[in-house]
């Protein structure tokens, strides 16, 4: 769970323009008390990921009821979209703009990481293994000039991290959801 969770809340809660805030979470980790009374505005909206049986969501589900928490429960995922490796992918810049447009991801849900707001979950991990070294971010700490640099940041018509990714191709791979490779320690 996100540390800072609360403080993000707290502000999109507080702002007259935020007419929604949705969080997508699988469930694992029940919210700390202070959370769980900002769930319970009637803007929030917590969206729980459907595995099927890979995690008991039992006691969230308990939680979210309890209190009075409007959730949803997601229908059944299936199969993902594998984003293939992490290499770059040298597609021009037409390929890129349909990238990015067809993709729910990167052009519906920004990612907050580490008070940066990233284009997309990918490109935050990306950035974060420094695999990509300019990744595009708004950081939430440098307050000056923020509404533009939002704007600006929420209107380009393609991304460079969709160079990195094969979310929305157009024969995509496909895997199981949530399942967890095995990866051998060599000692």
């Amino acid at each position: 769970m996100a540390q800072n969770l609360g403080r993000v809340l707290g502000f999109l809660l507080n702002q007259e323009k935020v007419l929604a805030v949705e969080i997508t979470t699988n469930a694992t980790i029940i919210p700390q008390e202070e959370i769980l009374e900002q769930l319970k505005n009637p803007k929030v909206v917590v969206r729980i990921s459907n595995y099927g049986n890979v995690v008991d969501q039992s006691r969230f589900l308990d939680c979210m009821g309890q209190n009075e928490i409007r959730y949803q429960t997601l229908a059944s995922q299936g199969r993902w979209v594998s984003p293939g490796g992490t290499t770059a992918r040298n597609r021009d810049e037409g390929e890129l703009v349909r990238q990015y447009y067809r993709c729910n991801s990167g052009y519906l849900c920004k990612t907050l990481w580490e008070d940066k707001i990233y284009p997309c979950a990918r490109a935050a991990s990306l950035a974060e293994l420094g695999i990509v070294q300019d990744c595009p971010n708004i950081s939430g700490l440098d307050k000056e000039g923020l509404w533009e640099r939002l704007y600006s940041f929420y209107i380009v018509p393609s991304c460079g991290i969709c160079d990195y990714c094969d979310m929305s191709i157009e024969n995509p791979v496909y895997v199981e959801p949530a399942v967890q490779m095995e990866i051998p320690i060599n000692m």
